[in-house]
């Protein structure tokens, strides 16, 4: 919001569009919260990888604590112990990276006058002649992340609710009480173990277990970065179906700005009645599934009996699960998630179009 606000700034005073790096964040900004958004998701079905790699716990927690150090209060020290040779993790970095961030912000509320953070990895085995931290936790090498605050503790009732979703001490407007429970849901979806220990005035200590990956995998490499030239049209023309007048407006401009003719509609009911008329002329439908009134599982059914060869590409803001792949395979020849890039809106319907 604030590089929006300098921009438009700049821009109305004259200035014109001079600072492209404030574009940079702002773009930078949305792929964050377009990634958090995922999590949130990714949590609500227990909380699934969403891009699997092989990655060294120490150097997640490395940039996470640098983001730390930036938002949380100078009156709270970080310290940190971070054993090497602990060995590799296998699951989705970026989702450790806010299991830190999410324990370091409950940290911050729990020392409102300043106190110690600390940040600890170890690597723990656990076999079958000694008692485990878990009942069920299984035998193997783990890596130990222990996080711990000196802040003003909890009682046991609220300690048994820490997990909970939407469980929060806080005052209203203050917190939503997902943190802990995304912290819970990630590191269950990566087959590991989280437990607290806290007692009123003594802090708060959080210890995760997660399970070492194989000792043959090596850290996975980061893909070269590759510039992707754009699929562009030839004057085909696309039925653009979606109840946000955004959404419809910068698809307009991004297919028209790249050899597309384009038509829109808010509603499944809008665009029946505008295929009913131009079928004939419109080469491909993206069509949203999530919309009021008919929706669109019940609109890509009613195309499909206008024109049983209709080429129709369904988007949504929602992770493929399912029901999605369901309504995909009931006649869509294709998918792209939101928020969608130009990059991706442009090679799925190049995809759709010519195969």
């Amino acid at each position: 919001m604030g590089y929006t606000e300098l921009s438009l700034m700049h821009y109305n005073s004259g200035g014109g569009f001079s600072h492209p790096e404030y574009l940079q964040e702002i773009l930078a900004s949305s792929k964050r919260a377009a990634k958090l958004v995922k999590r949130i998701l990714a949590f609500s079905r227990k909380a699934e990888i969403v891009e699997c790699t092989v990655f060294d716990i120490n150097t997640e927690l490395e940039h996470a604590i640098t983001l730390l150090e930036k938002t949380i209060p100078r009156e709270i020290s970080i310290e940190k112990d971070l054993s090497p040779d602990i060995g590799l993790i296998r699951g989705d970095a970026g989702q450790f990276e806010q299991v830190l961030l999410n324990l370091g912000a409950n940290a911050k509320h729990a020392m409102p006058d300043g106190g110690r953070l600390t940040i600890k990895t170890e690597q723990v085995t656990i076999t079958t002649d000694q008692p485990s931290p878990f009942p069920d936790m299984k035998p193997g090498e783990y890596v130990q992340l222990t996080v711990s605050d000196t802040g003003h503790g909890m009682d046991t009732e609220t300690l048994a609710q820490i997990f909970n979703p939407f469980f929060t001490t806080k005052g209203v407007g203050a917190g939503t009480g997902l943190g802990l429970a995304i912290v819970y849901g990630i590191v269950k979806g990566h087959h590991g173990y989280i437990g607290c220990v806290s007692e009123p005035k003594k802090g708060t200590i959080f210890q995760i277990f997660l399970p070492v990956a194989a000792e043959n995998a090596h850290p996975s490499a980061q893909p070269a970065l590759r510039l992707t030239p754009r699929p562009v049209g030839q004057q085909e023309t696309v039925l653009l179906v979606d109840d946000e007048s955004s959404l419809l407006a910068i698809g307009k401009t991004m297919l028209e700005d790249n050899g597309y003719q384009v038509l829109q509609a808010n509603s499944g009911e809008e665009a029946l009645a505008l295929f009913e008329t131009q079928g004939k002329n419109i080469d491909l439908i993206l069509l949203d599934v999530s919309m009021p009134g008919m929706g669109g599982h019940r609109c890509l059914k009613a195309l499909l009996e206008l024109k049983p060869t209709a080429k129709i590409l369904l988007t949504s803001g929602y992770s493929l699960d399912e029901s999605l792949e369901a309504i995909i395979a009931s006649g869509a020849c294709g998918f792209v998630a939101k928020p969608y890039s130009q990059q991706d809106l442009l090679q799925a319907i190049h995809v759709a179009l010519v195969g």
